[in-house]
C-alpha cells in the first residue's frame, strides 16, 4: 500500500476537520494537535504511514460521538462506506446554509510550546497557522523558540508577533523577514515601521550593501555593543561600538534616504551617551528628547549591576521630568479680576508687550482624584512607558494605578513621585493584555483614565462592553491610545461615552498625556 509522507497526512487531516467543523461537527483544536502528533509518532515508529492508518488514528482521536464517526466514515470512504457497516442514516455532506462552528481561542498551554522538540513546534505551528488559531501572542511565543518559524508568516503576521517578543528574539525575526524583502524598497518599508534598536541583526548584502539601511543597521549594533559595555564593562564591546559608528557615519555621508538617515543619526547620539554613562558621566544623555531618555534609561537600569549607577539613573529620570507642566495636586487657571493672586511674572510680560490689560491674576482650582490604567504588555512598551512618565507630572491626582498585561497590578494612591520614577525604570513590559480585567477592578471609582491600544488578547469579555457598563454606573471614563489602536473597540467606547484621545508618539506626547490626565 501506498505510504504517505506526513505533510500530506498532515494535510489530510487538516481537510478532514474543516469538513466536520463545516456540517456543525466542531472538533478543537487539541483533539486535531493529537491526531497530528499520533499520525508523526506511527510514522516515525514504523517508517511509514498508510491511507487506512492515518484513518484509524483519525476515527480515534476525532470522532466523539457516534454521530460525528458517521460524518468522518462518509467524509473518507462516502456513503458505501456507511451502507458496509450497516451505519445507513448518517448525516449529510456540508450543504448551504450552514455555517461552520467557529474556532474557539486557542487554550494550548505555553509550557506545551516551551517543552516541545523544534520538529513537533514546526508541526504544531503549521496546524494553527492554517486553522486560523495562530494569534499574535502565540506566535510570539513560538517564534522566541525557532525564529526560522517567521519565513512562513506573511510580514504583516511576522511583525505582529515581534512586537509581543523579547529584543533579542525580535531582531533576529526582523533581520529574516528584511532578507526575503522582494525589494530594497520594501526592505526600506519594514524597517521604518519597527523599533531601530531592533535592526542590529541585518546583514548589507546585496541592494543593502552600502545603503541608508546598513547605516542604520549598523547604527542599531553601535548602540546594542554600548548597552553590553554599560552591562559588563568588557572593553572588547566599546571597541566594537565604535567601529559600528565608525562605519554608520561613513555610510551617512552618502544616505539616499533623509529617514533611515535621521534615525541612524539619532542612534548614533544615543550610542554616545551610553559610552558616556558607562564612564560616569551623563552629560550626553540629559541632552536627548525624553521619548528617547525614557527606553534608553530603562534598559540600563535594568542591565546595570551597580547601585550606584542605578540611582544616579533614577536622578537623572527625576530631574528631566521635572521640567514638564505642574506636578502638583492643584493647577493654576487665570482670572481676569482681582479674585486671584496676583501673578507678577506674567503680569510684566503682559506689560512689556504693552498690553491695556496688563495685570493677570491667578487662582488655585483643585484637581479631581483618579484611577488610571496602563497597558503593560510587550507591544506597548515604548508608549506606555511614556504615559508612566507623564503619570509622574501629575502624580498627585493619581488615587489608583492598575497596571496589567494577562496579570493585573492594582496600587493604591496616591503615589510618591520617587515611587512612580523607580515603578518607570524597573517596569517589564512583557505578557498580554487583559483590559477587561483591569476594568473590572477599577469599579467603584469616580474617574477613569485608560492608556492602551484595546486589544484583548485574553479570553474574556470585550473591553468596550466592561467600559459601557462602567459608565452607565456613573464612571467618566477616557480612553488614551496610539494610533494603532483596535478601531472597532474605539468605536464603541466612543458610542457609549468615553472621551478618546489617539496621540501620536512625537516629542510633546508627554506634555499632552500629562495635560490629559490631570485635566481628566
Amino acid at each position: 500500500m501506498k505510504q504517505m509522507k506526513l505533510e500530506e497526512a498532515l494535510e489530510a487531516l487538516h481537510k478532514w476537520v474543516l469538513e466536520l467543523r463545516s456540517i456543525g461537527r466542531f472538533v478543537s483544536l487539541a483533539e486535531e494537535l493529537t491526531a497530528a502528533t499520533l499520525a508523526e509518532a506511527y510514522l516515525n515508529l514504523n517508517g511509514g504511514l498508510s491511507a487506512d492508518d492515518l484513518k484509524l488514528i483519525a476515527l480515534s482521536t476525532l470522532a466523539k460521538n457516534e454521530e460525528t464517526r458517521k460524518a468522518l466514515l462518509l467524509l473518507i470512504e462516502g456513503p458505501r462506506a456507511l451502507k458496509d457497516r450497516g451505519l445507513e442514516g448518517g448525516p449529510a455532506l456540508p450543504y448551504n446554509g450552514l455555517k461552520a462552528e467557529p474556532l474557539a481561542q486557542s487554550t494550548l498551554p505555553y509550557d506545551a510550546i516551551s517543552r516541545a522538540s523544534p520538529q513537533r513546534l514546526r508541526y504544531i505551528f503549521s496546524i494553527m497557522r492554517r486553522s486560523g488559531a495562530l494569534q499574535p501572542s502565540l506566535a510570539a511565543r513560538m517564534l522566541e523558540r525557532r525564529p526560522a518559524l517567521a519565513l512562513k508568516l506573511s510580514t504583516s503576521e511576522g511583525l505582529s508577533a515581534t512586537a509581543l517578543m523579547r529584543a533579542d528574539k525580535a531582531s533576529e525575526v526582523i533581520s529574516k523577514i528584511i532578507s526575503r524583502a522582494n525589494s530594497y524598497e520594501d526592505a526600506v518599508r519594514i524597517a521604518k515601521s519597527v523599533d531601530p534598536r531592533l535592526l542590529w541583526r541585518v546583514e548589507a548584502k546585496g541592494a543593502l550593501k552600502g545603503s541608508s539601511l546598513e547605516a542604520l543597521s549598523r547604527a542599531s549594533a553601535a548602540v546594542r555593543y554600548a548597552s553590553l559595555y554599560f552591562e559588563y564593562g568588557d572593553a572588547r564591546y566599546e571597541i566594537t561600538a565604535a567601529e559600528e559608528a565608525k562605519r554608520s557615519e561613513e555610510l551617512l555621508g552618502r544616505a539616499d534616504d533623509p529617514e533611515l538617515a535621521k534615525r541612524a543619526a539619532d542612534l548614533l547620539a544615543e550610542s554616545k551617551a551610553i559610552i558616556s554613562a558607562s564612564r560616569g558621566s551623563f552629560t550626553d544623555l540629559v541632552k536627548l528628547p525624553l521619548q528617547t531618555l525614557v527606553p534608553i534609561v530603562q534598559d540600563l537600569y535594568m542591565n546595570s549591576r551597580s547601585k550606584r549607577l542605578r540611582r544616579e539613573l533614577q536622578r537623572l529620570l527625576s530631574r528631566s521630568l521635572s521640567r514638564g507642566p505642574g506636578q502638583r495636586g492643584r493647577r493654576f487657571t487665570y482670572a481676569e479680576d482681582s479674585h486671584g493672586r496676583l501673578d507678577v511674572r506674567k503680569s510684566t510680560m503682559m506689560y512689556v508687550r504693552l498690553s491695556n490689560d496688563f495685570l493677570v491674576f491667578r487662582v488655585h482650582e483643585k484637581l479631581k482624584k483618579k484611577t488610571l490604567i496602563v497597558d503593560v504588555s510587550g507591544s506597548m512598551r515604548h508608549y506606555s512607558s511614556m504615559a508612566l512618565a507623564s503619570a509622574v507630572m501629575a502624580s498627585r491626582t493619581i488615587d489608583r494605578l492598575i497596571l496589567f498585561n494577562d496579570r493585573i497590578n492594582a496600587l493604591k494612591g496616591p503615589l510618591s513621585e520617587g515611587a512612580l520614577i523607580r515603578l518607570l525604570v524597573s517596569l517589564r513590559f512583557e505578557g498580554f493584555t487583559n483590559l477587561s480585567g483591569a476594568l473590572l477592578q477599577a469599579r467603584g471609582s469616580r474617574r477613569v483614565v485608560v492608556v492602551s491600544d484595546l486589544r484583548q488578547t485574553v479570553a474574556g469579555p470585550r473591553p468596550s462592553e466592561t467600559a459601557c457598563r462602567l459608565i452607565k454606573g456613573g464612571t467618566r471614563v477616557m480612553v488614551i491610545s496610539p494610533p494603532t489602536v483596535n478601531v472597532a473597540e474605539l468605536t464603541d467606547l466612543s458610542a457609549c461615552g468615553a472621551r478618546i484621545n489617539v496621540i501620536e508618539e512625537d516629542s510633546v506626547m508627554p506634555t499632552k498625556i500629562s495635560r490629559i490626565i490631570r485635566k481628566a
